[in-house]
């Protein structure tokens, strides 16, 4: 999953967290850098989360628009289009990991296990014959936010190769012929507190030996060949990490980001790892190889984006007046640039032009202010025929999701009830996801069912 935003949710946060930080290692000298990037937003849907972002073969970048079941095309002077690729209320059509086919076209695979290609002037094809998928492993579409959406990544052998929730591995020709590997018995899968699975996968890559490696959530990178033959590699990756994107890296190692306890792992192809610490709750996510020989990858957790060279060291980009700013994925671009996504938004970094300054040498840098870590909560929630309410800690923006549609209030603290419209009530007869969120930018997500 080169570049991409795996979503993994707060219900596994906790134990998975703090078995990261117990055999964390040291964390290196970073250096922090402010600077004043280029974003562009209009155009993308509010509030969508984008997970990955690619350049495409037309000189575009391309976006996987979760939310919004669109994949989207934004030039490099910020023009953005946006393209549909299914039935909008379809909960499992949702793109999660995009990339460049051999065919030139730009491939993408959906929550649900359908393979996507769509071509550069925005025309899509969904393919699903074949491949298993996974609905049957989740107790219902309101559990959608909890779970880790496949990846996908062009192969050394001219095809498409893809992860799924399920302990296999996919291929796809450029043509939609599909076949199914299975990754072997240590492929489990990562559960919440509630037995839900999240599954087993992270990302998926090419490496620089003719095989294909992908990251598993419980804590190990896995190489299969174009014959599907897998081999697991464990040994010198912390417990509880949580194993994200995977790129190969200028050196010829594979390069991965661990979500829980903040580090970057580098993977030779005969399995020996090694791991560079971060802050702990810097929860790295998308990573790539940028135009500078050194890999950048998005960190949100620390409101940054970081760049570590080939020999570990590493540089944190912050943004100049934006403390909230949480880049999700990354991408090299041209020249000395790399463009980066976030919720709502894509930017382009120049680290040539848009730095201000160091925050260890703050001339001419602007102080950041203290961020809000806190997340807002609900309590006694109640959703009773087309009446919402709850008691919510502090001031927030409460949007409701149920089979693909969307309402959203701006509520205060304390004890609030909204009336939900008609045609949203009807849809939402199970229960809806809310999402709540403040003006940091912070974000707790929560099911509440129908009465």
């Amino acid at each position: 999953m080169r570049g991409t935003s795996a979503r993994l949710t707060t219900l596994v946060a906790a134990t998975a967290l703090t078995a990261a930080l117990a055999g964390a290692p040291a964390v290196a000298a970073v250096d922090t850098i402010v600077v004043r990037p280029t974003e562009f937003s209009q155009g993308i849907t509010i509030e969508c989360p984008i997970p990955d972002i690619v350049r495409g073969p037309d000189g575009n970048l391309w976006i996987a628009e979760y939310s919004n079941h669109s994949i989207g095309r934004v030039t490099p002077q910020g023009l953005v289009s946006e393209f549909g690729i299914g039935d909008p209320a379809d909960a499992w059509g949702l793109p999660a990991s995009i990339a460049v086919g051999p065919d030139k076209n730009i491939w993408f695979v959906t929550l649900g296990g359908r393979v996507g290609r769509m071509t550069t002037q925005g025309q899509p094809t969904l393919f699903e014959d074949g491949i298993t998928g996974f609905k049957n492993e989740i107790a219902g579409w309101y559990d959608l936010s909890a779970v880790q959406p496949p990846s996908i990544a062009r192969g050394p052998d001219g095809n498409l190769w893809f992860t799924e929730l399920g302990p296999t591995i996919g291929r796809i020709t450029p043509q939609g012929q599909v076949t199914e590997f299975d990754a072997g018995a240590n492929a489990t899968a990562v559960e919440t507190t509630e037995a839900l699975s999240l599954g087993r996968f992270g990302g998926i890559t090419a490496g620089p030996d003719g095989n294909l490696w992908f990251t598993e959530l419980r804590g190990a990178v896995g190489r299969i060949t174009p014959q599907g033959q897998v081999t697991e590699f464990d040994a010198g990756i912390s417990d509880g990490s949580v194993p994200q994107s995977i790129v190969a890296g200028p050196d010829g190692n594979l390069w991965f980001t661990e979500l829980f306890g903040g580090r970057i792992g580098r993977i030779t192809t005969k399995g020996v790892v090694t791991e560079f610490g971060l802050d702990p709750g810097s929860t790295p996510q998308g990573i790539d190889t940028g135009p500078d020989g050194a890999l950048w990858f998005a960190a949100r957790g620390s409101r940054a984006l970081g760049r570590i060279t080939t020999a570990g060291a590493i540089t944190l980009y912050t943004h100049q007046s934006n403390p909230y700013w949480q880049p999700s994925a990354v991408t090299g671009g041209a020249g000395s640039t790399v463009w980066f996504a976030r919720t709502g938004v894509v930017g382009i970094l120049d680290p040539a032009k848009d730095g201000l300054g160091s925050t260890s040498d703050p001339v001419g840098t602007t102080p950041l202010p203290a961020i809000d870590t806190r997340t807002p909560t609900a309590r006694k929630l109640r959703l009773e025929g087309r009446r919402l309410s709850m008691v919510l800690s502090e001031r927030a923006t409460v949007t409701a999701r149920a089979e693909g549609h969307t309402v959203r209030w701006h509520l205060h603290a304390g004890a609030v009830a909204v009336r939900v419209p008609l045609w949203f009530a009807r849809v939402a007869r199970r229960g809806v996801m809310l999402v709540l969120s403040d003006a940091s930018g912070n974000e707790r997500r929560t099911f509440v069912r129908g009465r």
